[in-house]
């Protein structure tokens, strides 16, 4: 497995670079907002990955990895264009495209994201047609390249199509220029017709380009994790996320075996969750069995979730946190709050109690 790039530290020595990663020409809209990466349990704000980034020469791997990213939390739409841009991709008002796979970012069969061509917002992209028809604009050599696309109707941010391949298509630059998109490519890139969403993000939808699709049934799986000569904790977890009344929130949770090592069940990557969106207000529930995990019932465990925005929890929430339950069977084993913490209190997220719990605990 290709290891991700290194979260970045604030004593990283600077090094001067001829053409500097700028994923926000235009600078943040709130340098408080804070930025996940996938995989990655540490996060930094807007203000921190932009200047880190600011150090790093365009096409490096590591700017190549962050920059949709940082993009995505951190910027702004662009001011520069008192009018929309005219293009051949405005189109009448039209029904949805055909194809659409569900919330989040598209997935192969494997839950693997696609290499993809974005959007570079210097044209407008107002709709899911909008983008499918700039992806259906890119030349390719073989059409079964192009397996779907991603739309994020977040009007906040500048980027808002991304086109997903197989293989990306050669292109020159003037071409890219003309279009106005640029390349990237994902680490350990799916591969084949889109499977799944991952069902993260309120606001971006996936959608797939094959013409007979149909959202596939999941097939039983085995557990890539060990059995155990205890046998496995079979328990679930239930938490309800507070209504979130402005700005948005991230959530994430995991459990992790306090006596086997590398052991743990969680989210990879934080969720997005915004107002009037579908995670608002509601509960989420997660059991081992029904995810293929098999957790050692002999180990005791903590569970965290960190649930946090850039705004105190007056402008951004109804209530103070995350109510969760965890149980087995009809009898519940532990229940309690975590708290929301802003931006500026982001230490709390990590400092704040965890839960211990064992597969003999009963409340």
């Amino acid at each position: 497995t290709t290891p991700l790039p290194a979260a970045p530290t604030p004593e990283e020595d600077q090094v001067e670079v001829s053409n500097s990663c700028t994923p926000c020409p235009n600078g943040a809209v709130d340098e408080s907002v804070l930025v996940v990466l996938p995989g990655e349990e540490e996060f930094f704000t807007c203000a921190f990955e932009l200047e880190y980034m600011s150090d790093l020469e365009e096409g490096d791997i590591t700017c190549n990895y962050q920059y949709p990213f940082v993009q995505k939390f951190c910027c702004p739409l662009a001011t520069s264009l008192s009018t929309p841009l005219a293009t051949s991709l405005n189109t009448p008002t039209r029904s949805l495209p055909p194809g659409y796979v569900g919330r989040g970012w598209c997935l192969d069969a494997q839950d693997r994201m696609y290499n993809s061509i974005t959007a570079d917002g210097s044209k407008e992209i107002g709709s899911p047609h909008d983008c499918l028809d700039l992806c259906e604009s890119i030349p390719v050599s073989d059409p079964f390249q192009l397996v779907g696309f991603e739309y994020d109707s977040k009007s906040l941010y500048l980027y808002t199509c991304w086109c997903l391949y197989t293989t990306l298509p050669d292109l020159t630059e003037e071409l890219r220029n003309e279009l106005g998109i640029y390349e990237y490519d994902t680490w350990e890139a799916g591969e084949g017709p889109v499977a799944g969403s991952n069902s993260k993000d309120d606001s971006l939808s996936c959608y797939s380009t094959s013409p007979s699709f149909i959202l596939p049934t999941p097939a039983p799986t085995v557990s890539k994790l060990p059995t155990y000569d205890a046998g496995c904790f079979d328990f679930s977890l239930s938490f309800l996320l507070p209504k979130v009344i402005n700005h948005g929130l991230y959530y994430l949770w995991s459990v992790t075996s306090l006596d086997y090592e590398g052991i743990s069940w969680g989210e990879t990557s934080s969720v997005l969750v915004l107002p009037e969106g579908e995670l608002s207000n509601s509960i989420v529930t997660k059991q081992t069995l029904d995810d293929r995990v098999c957790l050692p019932a002999d180990s005791s465990y903590e569970l965290q979730i960190n649930i946090h925005g850039s705004h105190p929890a007056s402008e951004t929430v109804k209530g103070t946190g995350v109510w969760f339950v965890l149980s087995t069977g009809e009898e519940h084993i532990s229940c309690g709050e975590f708290q929301y913490a802003a931006a500026a209190d982001k230490t709390a997220t990590y400092t704040s109690d965890a839960v211990t719990f064992t597969s003999s605990d009963r409340t």
